[in-house]
C-alpha cells in the first residue's frame, strides 16, 4: 500500500469516526482524536464545515458518479 493511500485512508477514518459521528462543532471539538493536535483538529473541523469543502465534496461525488456510469 502506498503512502498516499494510507494518508487518504487516515483522513477518511478521522472524518467518519470523529467528525460525522457528532452533530455540532462543539461536540466535534470536544472529542479531538488522541493522535491529532487540538489546534490542528480545530482547523480541520473548520475546513470540513466550510463552503469550499462542501463544494469540493459535491464536485468529487458528481465526477465519480459520472465516471462509473460510463464503465
Amino acid at each position: 500500500m502506498s503512502v498516499g493511500k494510507k494518508w487518504k485512508d487516515w483522513k477518511d477514518q478521522l472524518k467518519r469516526k470523529h467528525f460525522n459521528k457528532y452533530k455540532t462543532n462543539e461536540e466535534r471539538l470536544a472529542n479531538c482524536p488522541d493522535r491529532v493536535d487540538p489546534s490542528q483538529w480545530k482547523i480541520l473541523v473548520q475546513f470540513w464545515n466550510s463552503l469550499e469543502a462542501q463544494v469540493l465534496i459535491v464536485a468529487l461525488y458528481n465526477f465519480f458518479t459520472l465516471e462509473f456510469c460510463f464503465l
